[in-house]
């Protein structure tokens, strides 16, 4: 009895040892609903206007934007094959 004890020791300490490993892995398949565009010198008016500017000359569809606090803006786009596969997704 002694020796399985043991050997269960053992397995739950190789297991709690490599569950943060797993975890992380886990962790890198998720994904962010936004992207860092642009960040640099500049005043935050024009860089968005380059943003919307470089967005719709690539084919993107302009949503909407907002600023959800001083020196930062969210522009929101969208193109027909994003929109396709979103469509194909349960909530779609």
């Amino acid at each position: 009895m002694l020796k399985v004890s043991k050997i269960f020791a053992g397995l739950l300490t190789a297991a709690l040892t490599l569950l943060p490993m797993v975890a992380s892995v886990q962790a890198a398949d998720v994904y962010k609903p936004f992207v860092l565009a642009s960040r640099g010198a500049g005043d935050v008016a024009a860089k968005v206007g380059e943003v919307k500017a470089a967005l719709t000359g690539a084919g993107f569809q302009l949503v909407g934007d907002y600023e959800p606090y001083e020196n930062a803006h969210v522009v929101i786009f969208t193109n027909d094959a994003l929109k396709s596969v979103a469509s194909k997704t349960e909530y779609g």
